[in-house]
């Protein structure tokens, strides 16, 4: 299923590049061939304790979180 690019809009492939798996979407192969940045998403291997705190239990083991979800897998 095809799924709009997180930092372009169109659609992507079946297979996004940086996945969240709070949603699924990703980057399309476009924005990765022009080595955009992940800007719009959070790598959790990399977020600060404060932050990684902030984070749901069932996401911890995500790669990538995008923002626009932050009401999905963010603590309140």
């Amino acid at each position: 299923m095809k799924k709009k690019c997180l930092y372009c809009d169109n659609l992507t492939s079946d297979d996004p590049h940086f996945e969240s798996q709070c949603c699924g979407r990703g980057m399309c192969d476009k924005c990765y061939n022009n080595l955009q940045g992940t800007d719009e998403q959070a790598q959790v291997d990399y977020m600060e304790n404060e932050d990684f705190e902030k984070v749901k239990d069932e996401f911890k083991n995500a790669d990538y979180l995008c923002f626009e979800c932050s009401d999905i897998w963010k603590k309140k």
